[in-house]
């Protein structure tokens, strides 16, 4: 799965650098896949470009169109709430509909790793610095 994570690592960078998280959506319904990894859990879709999105737009999500998000909103709201709901995310999946999914702290670190390493200047809402949110992140998710 060397290609999962070459488009995770992709997906991790580009939404740091672009600010933005595609996803496919139906009215009010975000494209889901049923885990293979973790039991009994749904993986909720993720891209980091609009192409990538749209290009996974088949089937079962044949009406779906890809929509955005700001990447603060993504980072500090969807992944913590998809932690407490114990939904998995899935990162930039092909149109095999394979790829990496993982927990969703797991994945808000990675992209906090990214904007220390991208060197950007980021303060979360309701947090005094990046710092604060990494540590309530690490708090959330002690027992991965």
């Amino acid at each position: 799965m060397a290609d999962a994570q070459k488009l995770h690592d992709k997906f991790v960078t580009d939404v740091v650098r672009f600010k933005k998280v595609w996803g496919l959506k139906l009215e009010d319904n975000w494209a889901v896949s049923k885990s293979a990894e973790f039991e009994d859990a749904e993986v909720l879709l993720f891209w980091s470009d609009k192409n990538l999105a749209e290009a996974c737009a088949t089937d079962d999500w044949h009406d779906y169109v890809a929509e955005s998000m700001e990447t603060p909103e993504f980072l500090e709201n969807w992944l913590p709430g998809m932690y407490e709901e114990g939904i998995a995310v899935g990162t930039n999946w092909n149109t095999d509909l394979e790829g990496l999914e993982m927990d969703p702290i797991t994945l808000a670190l990675e992209i906090v790793n990214e904007i220390k390493e991208q060197n950007i200047k980021y303060t979360p809402e309701g947090f005094e610095s990046l710092s604060e949110f990494e540590a309530e992140l690490l708090d959330m998710g002690e027992d991965l």
